[in-house]
């Protein structure tokens, strides 16, 4: 097929981005031609002569280039599939609607995560767990892991993501030595810069578990899977999307192949929506 992937593409390494990398890295593997539409590559053409079209994060085109890609999923008839990583669209409800009810597929990225779009929107959709490289993430045999350690990746700002729960679960165990990467918590014995991505399964292969307490719902932070792949315990709550698939995340094995496996029927539900007609 011929695929327009819209997206923002607002952060080089968020993890919407990564994710949609390995997709669409899959994607060219099994034959398709994806081409990326964003504000900064706004190409029209290639929009118009699709054969589906992929809406990822659709915040951050103008209003010109936003009447376009309407023009072409509505008015045009364009099939398109509407992949959700986040919540955001719950906040404008009212084009939220019409943007998921028009699709050929809604697709969310963990039970949770569809659930709060059901209930919001009417909506319906299919889910496949957010795209992680599961050969990259890996134990590594030469990293020592060492006892009584946790990691806390990313997303800790006042108010923030993380930050009430993560705190108190430090006050709580004293006895363990937490590192912070990318952000100064009190309580942290280490902080570290943020790191490049090639670097994490080296930093999750070092520590026994992951501490991932957000104060309010994610959707499906790949933190989650990245860690468990390379052999932390994940310390979660009820926020973390991805734990509402109830997936045993010890048993790497198992988890590797459910994780190698998404990006493919993420495709064969991609090809089916593009092929059939719209509902009335």
């Amino acid at each position: 097929m011929k695929v327009a992937w819209i997206q923002d593409y607002s952060r080089e390494y968020g993890g919407a981005e990564l994710s949609n990398k390995s997709v669409v890295a899959v994607g060219f593997d099994i034959g398709h031609d994806i081409v990326g539409i964003t504000p900064s590559n706004f190409r029209v053409g290639v929009l118009r002569d699709c054969d589906v079209a992929i809406v990822n994060n659709f915040f951050e085109f103008t209003d010109a280039q936003r009447s376009v890609v309407l023009d072409t999923l509505w008015g045009m008839g364009k099939p398109y599939v509407k992949y959700e990583h986040d919540s955001r669209e719950l906040k404008r409800k009212e084009f939220a609607m019409e943007l998921f009810g028009k699709s050929r597929l809604n697709v969310f990225i963990s039970p949770a995560h569809r659930k709060n779009h059901v209930e919001a929107l009417g909506c319906e959709g299919l889910i496949f767990p957010l795209a992680v490289d599961a050969e990259f993430f890996r134990p590594l045999s030469k990293v020592d892991r060492k006892a009584g350690t946790a990691v806390i990746v990313g997303g800790y700002n006042k108010g923030g993501k993380i930050s009430r729960s993560i705190e108190a679960h430090i006050r709580q165990n004293p006895g363990t030595i937490f590192t912070s990467v990318g952000h100064s918590i009190p309580g942290a014995s280490k902080v570290t810069p943020i790191l490049p991505h090639k670097e994490m399964p080296r930093v999750y292969s070092e520590h026994e578990e992951l501490v991932h307490l957000p104060d309010f719902f994610c959707a499906g932070e790949r933190v989650v899977f990245e860690a468990a792949l390379c052999g932390c315990r994940v310390i979660g709550n009820g926020n973390v999307g991805h734990l509402s698939w109830g997936y045993d995340l010890s048993d790497i094995q198992s988890l590797r192949e459910i994780l190698r496996k998404a990006p493919f029927d993420f495709w064969k539900s991609v090809e089916a929506a593009a092929s059939r007609k719209r509902a009335a």
